[in-house]
């Protein structure tokens, strides 16, 4: 509780809280749509977003920060959706060629910042340099596109489940394809601060991830990945404290140590539960019984 009394460690608690929850439960439709991989470039496109915004708007600020990043997300990924309707062009192949480009362009253009930008924090993150600004950021956005998603997780849902089922319901596929990337970009972009462009993929995939090997329910992994999510950005923020490590990087480390674990114990689809399961189809083969 001493770790309380410092008002940073205050602001990097609640801000653990909403970004773990938020990215989790976004996570849930990504992983639940087989768009991991999509993601993941997204989440490259955040930092050079920062670099353009920061040059136009002539000073380096979380606000300019996070709006850059924001629109070069949405930017990148509509072009790609865009090219992706030629048949010969997916859409993983466009945003690979389009993100690595827009990179460079940043690294290009960070030479001609006017004030010093820190490179490993937008890259890696820093939750204990998180401002009351960022702060609200979090909040607001992530209340809006949380409350968006609740109210229309019906079709949503259906369309992940059936594309063919919601077409015949009326259900526009392309409008919910691009409000759900709209929502991955916003987790993405406010977790820049707390975890980096470079590592809030993996907070924004692995707790679904996990989860995805015991739930059937796509609402229940929606609820238990943000909880799961929270409950390890809170975990990762008092061991890096009492440990003296990144925050960042001890995240994702727990995430993927969960993750290994839920490959090997899932009760369903778990290696373990794999591996007995054929053992005794063999024995019983063999004319052993239980």
């Amino acid at each position: 509780m001493d770790l309380l009394d410092y008002s940073f460690n205050q602001r990097a608690l609640l801000t653990a809280i909403i970004i773990g929850f938020f990215s989790g439960s976004v996570g849930s439709f990504v992983v639940l749509r087989r768009a991991a991989l999509f993601a993941g470039e997204l989440s490259h496109t955040l930092f050079p977003g920062i670099v353009v915004a920061s040059l136009i708007a002539g000073i380096v600020s979380p606000g300019v920060a996070l709006i850059g990043a924001f629109l070069s997300s949405l930017f990148i990924a509509s072009v790609s959706q865009s090219v992706s309707l030629n048949p010969r062009m997916d859409r993983n192949t466009s945003l690979a060629v389009f993100y690595t480009a827009f990179f460079g362009l940043g690294l290009l253009l960070l030479d001609y910042l006017p004030t010093y930008i820190s490179l490993r924090d937008y890259l890696f993150g820093n939750i204990l340099a998180v401002s009351s600004q960022d702060l609200w950021f979090a909040y607001g956005i992530a209340f809006v596109i949380i409350s968006l998603l609740i109210l229309f997780q019906r079709p949503i849902f259906i369309s992940i489940a059936s594309p063919e089922i919601a077409k015949s319901m009326g259900i526009n596929i392309l409008i919910i394809e691009l409000c759900l990337t709209a929502a991955t970009v916003g987790a993405l972009v406010s977790s820049v601060q707390t975890i980096g462009t470079i590592l809030s993929l993996g907070l924004l995939v692995g707790p679904a991830a996990c989860l995805h090997l015991f739930l059937e329910s796509p609402r229940q992994i929606f609820w238990c990945s943000g909880f799961l999510g929270a409950s390890i950005a809170i975990l990762s923020l008092i061991l890096s404290n009492i440990w003296n490590m990144q925050t960042a990087s001890l995240t994702v480390l727990l995430i993927g140590c969960i993750f290994i674990m839920s490959l090997l114990f899932s009760p369903k689809y778990g290696f373990i539960q794999h591996y007995w399961s054929q053992c005794k189809k063999v024995l019983t083969q063999k004319g052993f019984n239980d």
